[in-house]
C-alpha cells in the first residue's frame, strides 16, 4: 500500500474519530464538520492567513526532525531551534531594512540558519564530549 493511501486513510480514520466524538458529545457532526472545512479552506484569505501561515512552521520542523532522524541523529530541539532562527531573522530584517532586497533576504536567512545551529550547539558538544543520549 502507499504512502498516499496511508496518509490519505489516517486522515478519514481522525475525520471519522472526531465525528463519533462529536455526536456522542450531543453535537450536530455535520456542521462541525462543514465548519471545520469552511474556516480552514472556505476563502483565499482563509486559505492563506489561517491555514498555511499555521502549518508551514509545523511543516518545516517535522522535515527538520525527519531528516535529523534519517541522519541518524537525535533531535528535540527542533522548536526551540525553529524560535532562535524566527527571532534572529526577525532582528536583522528590521536593521537591513534600508538596504536593498536580496541583501536584506540572505541575511535574514543566514541569521536564522545560524540562530537555529546555536541553539542546538551545546547539546551536539555534550553529546560527543559526554556521550549522553545513549
Amino acid at each position: 500500500m502507499s504512502r498516499l493511501a496511508w496518509a490519505a486513510g489516517a486522515v478519514l480514520l481522525g475525520l471519522a474519530i472526531l465525528a463519533v466524538g462529536l455526536e456522542a458529545a450531543g453535537y450536530d457532526a455535520a456542521s462541525a464538520l462543514a465548519a471545520l472545512w469552511s474556516g480552514a479552506f472556505g476563502s483565499w484569505y482563509a486559505f492563506t492567513s489561517a491555514t498555511l501561515v499555521r502549518s508551514v512552521p509545523l511543516i518545516l520542523i517535522g522535515l527538520g526532525i525527519a531528516i535529523a532522524f534519517r541522519a541518524g541523529a537525535f533531535n528535540i530541539g527542533a522548536e526551540g531551534q525553529f524560535y532562535a532562527g524566527a527571532i534572529a531573522a526577525t532582528w536583522v530584517g528590521l536593521h537591513l531594512a534600508e538596504y536593498p532586497a536580496p541583501i536584506s533576504v540572505a541575511g535574514v536567512l543566514l541569521a536564522s540558519a545560524l540562530a537555529g545551529a546555536a541553539w542546538v550547539a551545546i547539546p551536539v558538544w555534550l553529546k560527543l564530549r559526554f556521550g549522553s543520549s545513549r
